[in-house]
């Protein structure tokens, strides 16, 4: 995606302080405490406050993580959120604060699939390339409709499924027709048996499949001959 949907944590006001001082560098973090915090990443900010609760801009800094092992902050990245990587003592106040950053990527990420007065958009097909292999990119923004004229006979793959996903593609015979497709595994076909692609020059089929399970898929004849 365009943007990352920041996990945020399961407590209002999260505060700890750290377990050791860091350098500007540390891509590790000790926590005194995690407890509340998302095990999935997050974004905390570093030196906000004093020990006092008195504001400090000049220590300040943003600092994303991508997992937590025990009481360790891993995967992080310095100096987020237009802040500066620097060193912080030991003991020093972190706090989960939403950033700069945590807003864009919201708006960015609603953007995908809302206009801006909020109303829900349908956005349109997402084109494959057309190769030997066509792979569907499964992860292209919210889009969920994925579409590839076909240039000769091609084998489908997918890519970046989520669970339980649903999807819909359109497989289009190019101006010569007469184009078939070796299908992803697994597909289990409503009626039984795998449907007869349409061979007719600049006419398409659509598909609709449901991701039952990892690489299995239950697969439907939404539009034939079109």
């Amino acid at each position: 995606m365009a943007a990352t949907l920041w996990p945020v944590s399961s407590v209002n006001g999260f505060s700890t302080t750290l377990n050791g001082a860091i350098t500007d560098s540390d891509t590790s973090i000790i926590l005194t405490s995690v407890t509340g915090l998302s095990t999935t990443g997050g974004i905390l900010v570093i030196d906000r406050v004093n020990s006092a609760g008195t504001e400090t801009s000049s220590t300040r800094e943003y600092v994303s993580y991508t997992a937590i092992s025990t009481k360790t902050l891993t995967g992080c990245t310095r100096g987020v959120a237009s802040s500066t990587d620097q060193a912080h003592s030991s003991g020093a106040v972190v706090e989960e604060v939403w950033s700069v950053t945590h807003i864009l990527d919201l708006i960015t990420f609603l953007g995908v699939s809302h206009d801006s007065g909020g109303s829900t958009l349908c956005p349109g097909w997402t084109a494959a390339s057309d190769a030997a292999t066509v792979t569907f990119d499964l992860d292209s923004g919210a889009n969920t409709k994925h579409s590839v004229t076909l240039g000769g006979n091609r084998t489908l793959a997918l890519s970046n499924v989520r669970a339980g996903q649903v999807f819909i593609l359109r497989l289009l015979q190019d101006a010569t027709g007469s184009r078939t497709v070796t299908w992803f595994d697994t597909i289990k076909w409503s009626g039984g048996s795998a449907p007869t692609l349409t061979t007719t020059a600049s006419k398409a089929d659509v598909y609709g499949f449901i991701q039952t399970d990892t690489n299995k898929y239950d697969g439907f004849v939404v539009g034939a001959n079109v």
